[in-house]
């Protein structure tokens, strides 16, 4: 994933997977793998389901690219054990864990159409006490490709609907991991999302409001080693989105 250098989590799923498509929506994603879309694909990040589709769209800027470890991906007959919502596969996305006293990673982009994005992740080890923070930030001026707009039946010049709306969003996460001993672990998660989508009216007002959400979410557990392969995991988990 370092050496790919993706700037966003969609460009990191495109390289890893070709069979997996993206068109951008103002709610989100709208993803297709192996010809069927959203509905049939399940989003885990670390084990867990994701949370937050709306209108058939799956918002993945709410993901930090800096704090993904790995990401994996399974498809054909395996995917049945995930539930009918998995027909297509599934989509596991791991998180890191710092492994170091102290590490940081930056990434910043700067383009055309006012299209910045920033992701930084801060990990921290203090005794048997593990902690990442990360902080994500995106936006762009929007762009469109033609002034032409349907209306009344033929396509009149002069709108400034955009193809692309100006948009910004922002995560800010932490991640902690206590080693209590050699056998139980815990571990706690949050995470605080916003996104604002401003929507251009045009000389013909079609969409008259402009969009904002938010999402936000913890999830507390544990992991008790019952041999070198054996293991039992419990965990939950509260994720309110709107």
């Amino acid at each position: 994933l370092e050496q790919y250098q993706a700037r966003s989590v969609e460009e990191l799923l495109s390289g890893l997977s070709p069979s997996l498509t993206f068109h951008d929506g103002d709610m989100g994603s709208h993803i297709q793998l192996n010809g069927l879309n959203n509905d049939y694909i399940l989003i885990m990040i670390d084990g867990r389901r994701m949370n937050g589709g709306v209108g058939g769209q799956n918002d993945l800027n709410l993901l930090n690219p800096a704090n993904i470890e790995r990401i994996e991906i399974v498809k054909g007959a395996a995917s049945s054990l995930y539930g009918s919502d998995a027909i297509a596969g599934v989509i596991n996305i791991i998180t890191k864990r710092n492994r170091n006293k102290v590490e940081v990673t930056n990434n910043t982009r700067v383009g055309e159409h006012g299209d910045v994005r920033e992701s930084l992740s801060f990990g921290l080890t203090v005794g048997k006490v593990k902690s990442v923070t990360g902080a994500n930030f995106r936006h762009t001026d929007g762009w469109r490709n033609t002034d032409l707009q349907w209306n009344q039946q033929q396509l009149k010049p002069g709108s400034t609907l955009k193809t692309v709306n100006r948009s910004s969003n922002y995560t800010f996460s932490e991640k902690l991991e206590w080693s209590v001993n050699d056998l139980l672990t815990l571990n706690a998660s949050g995470s605080y999302y916003e996104r604002w989508v401003a929507r251009s009216h045009g000389k013909w007002t079609y969409l008259p409001n402009d969009f904002y959400y938010r999402n936000y979410g913890f999830a507390i557990g544990g992991k008790y080693m019952l041999g070198k392969r054996n293991y039992i995991v419990a965990d939950i988990s509260y994720d309110r989105y709107g």
